[in-house]
């Protein structure tokens, strides 16, 4: 990375998260160091209280990040969904985050803050900029990065950039149909992958049996498959299922030397792992790489760290011009 003058390390942005279930702030370096992190619900929570939080959040950051030394010169948000960066504000993501979508959120913090907005991304395409750059893809030229939380984001770095489509738009791979006759999803088609994978539609799927029970967490469902219970282990097979075929659908498509695999599904890779690579065996006829499967570096954190590398970037591109 190209930078302003002075030392590097002593540059950083102001970084947010937002996801589905979750917002998350903190500073983030040009070698992806993590600064005052926070984390806060955002599922239920109006934009604006979110905002307001977001930006008591990253002043604290900011005041600690500056009294280490470092600079911080811009902001960075990797949020869900695809978005209008000429205006900063939010795509329409009312699906995931009720009221959130067409939000000035990303301008308005930006303002609150005294900084520009320099990157406004999809969370999947931040987090692979994370694991492309500095993390578990390092090395591997091309790398897809598949996130697996509430729902299903995959994005391709290759030349250590992100690969985006017209207009740098994020193509959806999440919303591959993988059976014809499976479960509608918002996107308009039927069977997607993430209608069968993504942590929400585990959840909604969990209550469609029977809509008698007590809701649970995607996790708690993962759990109770462990434990035996039949119908939560009928949902996660059919989640393993899924993302095997998606995974291989990735190899043969863009025939990355690696997939890096992140979000939440990581630390329940081991229910996942041999089907993934079965079906990836299976492929073998096909598939002009046989990639390796990694587990990401930077976990949870990763959209935070991209969305920093991003707006760095963006002022990297200013001061090269």
């Amino acid at each position: 990375m190209t930078t302003a003058a002075g030392d590097s390390r002593r540059r950083a942005a102001a970084a947010v998260d937002i996801g589905g279930t979750k917002v998350a702030a903190a500073v983030v370096t040009s070698d992806g160091l993590i600064i005052g992190a926070s984390h806060r619900p955002s599922r239920g929570v109006p934009v604006a209280e979110a905002a307001a939080l977001l930006a008591k959040d990253l002043r604290a950051a900011i005041a600690t990040a500056q009294g280490d030394g470092f600079t911080v010169e811009s902001l960075g948000i990797g949020a869900t969904g695809r978005h209008d960066v000429a205006s900063g504000r939010l795509g329409a993501i009312d699906v995931v985050l009720d009221g959130w979508g067409g939000s000035s959120l990303p301008r308005d913090l930006a303002l609150s803050l005294g900084i520009p907005l320099s990157a406004l991304l999809n969370d999947a395409d931040a987090a692979a900029l994370a694991e492309g750059r500095l993390g578990a893809g390092v090395g591997s030229d091309p790398c897809a990065v598949v996130t697996i939380g509430t729902g299903i984001g995959v994005a391709l770095i290759h030349g250590g950039a992100v690969f985006t489509g017209a207009h740098g738009a994020h193509g959806e791979f999440g919303h591959i149909s993988l059976a014809l006759d499976g479960a509608p999803c918002f996107c308009g088609a039927r069977g997607c992958w993430e209608s069968f994978a993504g942590g929400g539609a585990i959840e909604r799927a969990w209550l469609r049996d029977d809509p008698a029970r007590e809701p649970k967490s995607a996790g708690e469902i993962f759990d109770a498959a462990a434990a035996g219970g039949t119908a939560a282990e009928s949902i996660i097979n059919a989640a393993v299922q899924a993302t095997a075929l998606g995974i291989a659908n990735i190899a043969v498509a863009f025939a990355p030397v690696t997939i890096v695999i992140g979000g939440g599904i990581a630390a329940r890779w081991e229910r996942f792992s041999a089907q993934v690579h079965a079906e990836l065996s299976r492929r073998a006829p096909i598939l002009s790489v046989q990639p390796e499967i990694r587990l990401a570096t930077f976990g949870a954190e990763a959209v935070l760290v991209g969305a920093g590398i991003a707006a760095l970037d963006a002022g990297d591109a200013k001061v090269n011009r």
